[in-house]
């Protein structure tokens, strides 16, 4: 469960290091508003539900492993794309600066919290996005896929994801007039042909092991 708990929360954090999508373009907007505990109320939804969603995948990838001997040969392919495709993404991310704070959006606690579960609790690509991640991990044979160790791959994802935002939150606090789009843009990219890398070594080894092996 700890290896679970832990590979949970990798994913979670550095999933969330692009800043793209609604939640993470809302927080940090209203971090540069100042409003940072909204913003860290919507984290804190966002990042529920997404445990939901990260725990749910993890336990159905469990079930399947159990009735299928084709899943691992299928899902280290599909890592080794996986990776690639996200690599080659990031690699060619292109930064944009900041559009101007929604000044309707909400700014009470609880509203803000609601906002965080329904922008993820409304978006099911969410479920397909996780099993991708789920689907990786098996590759790398990392963790036993238990009901036990799908708890605790969720909780691991949502302190991943909070620890990262809650990071962003400090960082846009303190340094608001430092933060340049072009230098995390050039970060992702960076990150991207990582990943892209760590991708092509699994093709590799999926090669070896299941057509020449």
């Amino acid at each position: 469960m700890l290896t679970a708990a832990i590979a949970g929360f990798v994913m979670g954090f550095f999933g969330s290091v692009p800043v793209t999508g609604p939640v993470a373009m809302m927080v940090v907007l209203w971090a540069a508003e100042g409003r940072v505990k909204s913003s860290l109320s919507l984290v804190l939804g966002a990042a529920a539900m997404e445990a939901v969603y990260a725990g749910s995948a993890f336990y159905g990838f469990s079930a399947l492993l159990s009735e299928h001997a084709w899943v691992q040969p299928t899902t280290e392919a599909l890592a080794a794309l996986i990776l690639i495709g996200l690599g080659v993404v990031f690699a060619r991310h292109v930064p944009r600066e900041h559009r101007p704070a929604d000044r309707e959006a909400p700014g009470k606690l609880w509203s803000a919290l609601g906002l965080g579960v329904a922008l993820v609790g409304l978006n099911p690509a969410m479920l397909a996005t996780w099993g991708g991640a789920v689907t990786v991990l098996f590759s790398l044979e990392l963790a036993a896929f238990t009901p036990g160790d799908a708890l605790a791959f969720g909780a691991g994802s949502a302190l991943g994801i909070s620890s990262w935002f809650s990071l962003v939150l400090v960082t846009i606090g303190r340094f608001r007039e430092r933060i340049s789009p072009s230098k995390l843009g050039r970060g992702i990219r960076v990150a991207g042909w990582a990943i892209a890398a760590l991708g092509g070594g699994l093709g590799v080894r999926f090669v070896f092991r299941h057509l020449l092996g």
